[in-house]
């Protein structure tokens, strides 16, 4: 199956995408420059969908089974100033117009059978206590406004017999961005606003479930079953986090400070998730505690996460093997570092391999012990620190076959040394040394492995 998706660079079209291609989908992926997807499992096509180019688009679209429109601009990301709002605006709405007219260009036999567009719960403003279904009126707002003529937009496939599905998203929580980056344990205005969130596994699940599920048609919340107010919210969020529940950001700062984009985090709106549970879809995180849980994923004390991922266009026992050299470790570590390897207990890395290093970090030399574990050829490794400067290091390589080559992921598990006092002093300095090293051996990969 073909699939055509806009948005795959963002917080969730990315984990959408991830998803679909480890699942063996053939992914296009729409951008305004074909770099933005650089490393990312899809075919990249240039395409700016703010223009008149219903001919182009219909072209790219043209044979493919499904369209995914996720992308928009971040709604969160800047004051809404006149220009903030215009973009807002213009990228969902017209770029929505665009996909519709490009598919009204196609012969039915050629168009795509589903048409899966994002929207948000933002469509129904401030509604305090009410329930509400996809069959409640919009509200009154910006946001709303924005909603409501970008779903009418999306509506318009319908009359071209297409099969729409529409996602009214709503607080998404992940790890590695999304609302939860930004969230601090601070009770915003009176506490009492609902809040309807989502994990971001289960968005990601249901758009897989649309996708194969023929009956999935119209709009459908996408929200957890048990939406919690403000207040608890925060009080939650200190409990995974180990922090307490601080004072409150009284509702006329926020505006203060905020403008008329304070209404993300003050309006209430209490969203069924009903609907998408009559279709068969089951939530695996129903309640708050649940997503938070795993999203911490285990973490203790202070460590912190970090995490990677790249498409290899080369098959995954080549790639596996490449990582089974403990050489080319030093091949994709920056010059910078000094790294090198002093020692290795086995000739080839497998289950127990000890590996000895000796590196530089800003200058100062460290020696570095660690343990191979969990080695399971052409699927992942572990490497665990027994000696070095972290009081933990816990590095899962996991290896995914994808059409057209190999999806890795990487994900970290650090934590520094002294405690507390080592997170607030050295925290956001170090994540930015592993994030520079991780985007070096990003570029050093995709080098190596170029196609021919």
């Amino acid at each position: 199956m073909k699939i055509v998706l806009t948005g795959a660079t963002g917080f969730v079209g990315k984990a959408v995408l991830a998803d679909l291609a480890i699942q063996g989908y053939e992914i296009i992926g729409l951008t305004r420059r074909r770099e933005n997807l650089a490393n990312l499992p899809c075919q990249a096509v240039e395409c700016d969908m703010s223009k008149s180019n219903s001919g182009k688009l219909a072209e790219v679209l043209k044979g493919a089974d499904v369209i995914i429109h996720l992308a928009g601009e971040p709604v969160a990301a800047a004051k809404w100033t006149d220009a903030t709002k215009k973009r807002i605006r213009s990228s969902r709405i017209e770029s929505t117009r665009s996909i519709v007219d490009a598919l009204g260009f196609l012969p039915k036999d050629l168009r795509p059978k589903t048409f899966i567009c994002a929207s948000a719960i933002g469509l129904y403003g401030n509604r305090g206590d009410e329930w509400l279904s996809e069959e409640s009126p919009p509200g009154e707002g910006f946001l709303s406004e924005v909603v409501r003529d970008w779903e009418d937009q999306a509506r318009k496939a319908d009359a071209l017999g297409i099969r729409t599905v529409l996602l009214r998203i709503g607080i998404v929580l992940g790890r590695n961005g999304g609302a939860l980056e930004k969230m601090v344990p601070v009770t915003l205005g009176s506490g009492q606003q609902w809040m309807s969130w989502i994990h971001l596994e289960d968005l990601v699940r249901f758009v897989r479930h649309a996708i194969q599920n023929s009956e999935v048609v119209g709009p459908y919340h996408l929200v957890a079953p048990n939406p919690v107010r403000n207040k608890e919210f925060t009080q939650e969020l200190g409990r995974s986090q180990n922090l307490p529940a601080v004072m409150g950001a009284p509702a006329f700062a926020l505006r203060a400070v905020l403008g008329e984009m304070a209404s993300i985090v003050l309006d209430s709106a209490r969203v069924s998730s009903e609907k998408i549970q009559k279709s068969g879809f089951q939530f695996r995180f129903g309640t708050l505690a649940e997503a938070l849980a795993d999203l911490k994923g285990g973490l203790r004390g202070h460590e912190r996460r970090f995490s990677a991922m790249q498409f290899v266009p080369k098959p995954i026992d080549q790639v596996f093997d490449f990582f089974s050299q403990a050489e080319n470790l030093e091949k994709i570590t920056p010059p910078w570092l000094g790294f090198q390897i002093t020692g290795k207990s086995t000739p080839q890395i497998q289950n127990h391999t000890l590996i000895d290093y000796k590196l530089k970090i800003h200058g100062v030399p460290v020696r570095w012990k660690t343990r191979i574990e969990d080695w399971s050829p052409n699927s992942q490794f572990v490497d665990t620190q027994l000696a070095g400067p972290y009081k933990k290091w816990h590095h899962t390589h996991r290896f995914f076959p994808v059409p057209g080559g190999t999806l890795m992921t990487d994900e970290v598990v650090y934590e520094l040394p002294v405690g507390i006092l080592g997170s607030w002093v050295a925290g956001a300095w170090v994540r930015n040394d592993v994030k520079k090293i991780f985007q070096y051996r990003t570029q050093v990969i995709a080098r190596t492995f170029q196609p021919e």
